[in-house]
C-alpha cells in the first residue's frame, strides 16, 4: 500500500520537477546568450579589436563617467567646410586681417546655416551676462608661423562680442605661457590669456586613468622635484623645457623668424626620435627597480580651466604635422594639450591609439567642444608639433567641422599632399588614432563618409578628392 502511494502521481512533485526543468533551460539559454553577446560584438568593437591586433595596446580602464560619454558610429556623412583665399597670407607670412575676418564669417555662417555670424554663434553658445564662459583653445607650440594665428583669434573674438558674448567670458588658452608668448599672443591687447602649467593648473579630483604608467615631469600634477635632486642641483627639474628660441624675433617680420630659426636636420624631422622630447621610460622590471628617480603615475589630470571654469570650447588647432601622432590637429589639441602625464599615450607602439580618441570621448572634453576651426593659413608638413619654419608654407585656408575626426582626416590628406610636393614620404602609421576614433564613433575618417564643401572660388581650393564648390 505504501509503495502504491509513492508511485501515485503527486501534483506538487510534478510541479517541482517541471519548474526545475524550465529553470535549467532558462539558465542555459541565458548563458548561451551571454556567450553570443560577447562573441558577436558590434562593428565598432570589432574594428577596435582589429586595430588592437595590429598594434598591441592594453585596454583603457574607464570609470562610469568616462564610459557614459561614448557614442555609437555615426549614420550620416560628416561635413567639412573649407575656404581658401590667396590674399589671406602673403609669401612673407603677413596675415591680412580683413581677408581672414571675411573668410571666418562665411565659414561660420555656412556650417551653422545662418545668415549672420551673430545668429551663427548664438546657435552654438549662450550669450549675455548669464551666458557661457567660452574657451578658445589655440595651438601655439608650432610658433608664430605654423601655430594658431592671433589674427584669426582676434576676428573670432570680434564675432563673439557682436553676438552678445561678454568679453570677460572669452578666454584664450593653451598649455604653456611661454608658447603663447612665442606665438605672439603677448603682443595683442584685449585678450584674456590663460595657461595651464604655472597658471590655473590641473584639477586634482578629475583625471583620466589607464593601465599605462607614465613618468611625471616638470609641469605635471603631483611632480615633486625635491625627490629627484642630483648633487643638490634641482634647476633642471624646476624649469620647463622649451624648443623655441628667445623672443627677440618678435621685433622682426615672420620671414626673419623663418630665416633665422635654427633648423634641425631633415632626416631627424621626417623620422624624428621623439624620445629626445619625451623622457625615456624604462620598460623591464629591472629598469623600473633601478630607476629610483622616476615618479610614476597612471593618471592624467584634466586642466582645471576645462573642468571648473569653461562652459563651451571652440577648438582652433593649426594644420601641423606631429612626430607623436602624425597630425597635431583637432583630436590631439583637445587631448594631449589639456591633460598632464600625456607622454605615455604617444610612445611606440601606441602613437595615440586608442588613447587619444578614448580621452576625447570623455564628458570633460567631448561635451564641451561646440566647433572645430582648423587654422590652415600656413601648413607645416615636417617637424611638428614644434616650430619648424623651414618646412612651413603659406596656405591661406580655413576649415570647420563639428566632426573632429573628419577634419583631422582632411588635414592629414593636405599634409601628405604637401609632402608629395617636396618628395617626402607620407606620415604613415602614426595616424592610427584617427581610425581608432572612427571605430569609437567620434566621427568619420573614410573619404566616402566625408563631404568637403568648398566656399572658395573654383580653381582656388586645395586639391582635395571628393570636394564640391
Amino acid at each position: 500500500m505504501s509503495i502504491a502511494l509513492l508511485l501515485r502521481p503527486n501534483k506538487n512533485v510534478l510541479r517541482f520537477f517541471i519548474g526545475s526543468f524550465f529553470v535549467l533551460i532558462a539558465l542555459s539559454c541565458s548563458s548561451y546568450a551571454d556567450s553570443e553577446a560577447t562573441g558577436a560584438l558590434p562593428k565598432m568593437r570589432a574594428s577596435m579589436d582589429q586595430l588592437a591586433s595590429a598594434s598591441p595596446s592594453p585596454p583603457v580602464a574607464l570609470d562610469k563617467k568616462q564610459a557614459s560619454s561614448f557614442t555609437v558610429p555615426l549614420l550620416r556623412r560628416s561635413n567639412v567646410f573649407l575656404i581658401t583665399d590667396d590674399q589671406a597670407i602673403s609669401k612673407n607670412y603677413a596675415v591680412h586681417r580683413d581677408v581672414v575676418s571675411t573668410m571666418l564669417s562665411r565659414l561660420v555662417c555656412a556650417i551653422t546655416n545662418k545668415k549672420t555670424t551673430s545668429a551663427a554663434w548664438q546657435s552654438l553658445v549662450k550669450t549675455g551676462a548669464h551666458g557661457d564662459v567660452i574657451g578658445i583653445k589655440v595651438t601655439t607650440e608650432p610658433g608664430p608661423l605654423s601655430g594658431t594665428h592671433r589674427e584669426l583669434i582676434k576676428a573670432l573674438i570680434q564675432e563673439l562680442l557682436a553676438a552678445g558674448v561678454v568679453r570677460e567670458k572669452i578666454i584664450v588658452w593653451d598649455r604653456r605661457h611661454q608658447d603663447l608668448l612665442s606665438a605672439g599672443y603677448g603682443l595683442e591687447s584685449g585678450l584674456q590669456l590663460q595657461w595651464i602649467e604655472e597658471g590655473s593648473g590641473y584639477d586634482p579630483k578629475q583625471f583620466f586613468s589607464s593601465p599605462l604608467m607614465g613618468q611625471l615631469v616638470y609641469g605635471d600634477y603631483g611632480f615633486n622635484p625635491s625627490s629627484i635632486v642630483r648633487n643638490g642641483d634641482i634647476s633642471q627639474y624646476t624649469q620647463p623645457q622649451n624648443d623655441f628660441p628667445n623672443h627677440s624675433y618678435m621685433r622682426h617680420t615672420p620671414r626673419d623668424f623663418k630665416n633665422n630659426f635654427e633648423t634641425k636636420s631633415l632626416k631627424n624631422l621626417i623620422h624624428p626620435n621623439c624620445e629626445t622630447r619625451v623622457q625615456k621610460t624604462p620598460h623591464s622590471l629591472e629598469e623600473w627597480l633601478g630607476h629610483t628617480q622616476n615618479q610614476l603615475s597612471n593618471e592624467s589630470h584634466y586642466a582645471w580651466l576645462l573642468t571648473q571654469r569653461l562652459d563651451k570650447v571652440i577648438n582652433v588647432p593649426s594644420l601641423c604635422d606631429s612626430c607623436y601622432c602624425g597630425i597635431n590637429g583637432a583630436l590631439a589639441s583637445m587631448t594631449l594639450g589639456v591633460v598632464d602625464n600625456w607622454r605615455r599615450f604617444i610612445k611606440a607602439p601606441y602613437y595615440g591609439a586608442p588613447y587619444i580618441p578614448t580621452l576625447y570621448a570623455t564628458e570633460q572634453i567631448k561635451n564641451k567642444v561646440v566647433l572645430t576651426i582648423m587654422d590652415a593659413l600656413a601648413l607645416q608638413y615636417v617637424g611638428g608639433p614644434s616650430a619648424s619654419p623651414a618646412h612651413a608654407v603659406p596656405y591661406g585656408t580655413l576649415l570647420a567641422s563639428y566632426d573632429p575626426v573628419a577634419i583631422d582626416a582632411i588635414g592629414l590628406n593636405l599634409i601628405n599632399e604637401e609632402r608629395h610636393t617636396h618628395q617626402l614620404p607620407e606620415v604613415g602609421a602614426l595616424t592610427s588614432h584617427i581610425t581608432s576614433a572612427e571605430a569609437l564613433g567620434l566621427g568619420h575618417a573614410t573619404k566616402k563618409e566625408i563631404e568637403i564643401i568648398s566656399l572658395s572660388k573654383k580653381g582656388v581650393s586645395p586639391g582635395i578628392p571628393g570636394s564640391r564648390d
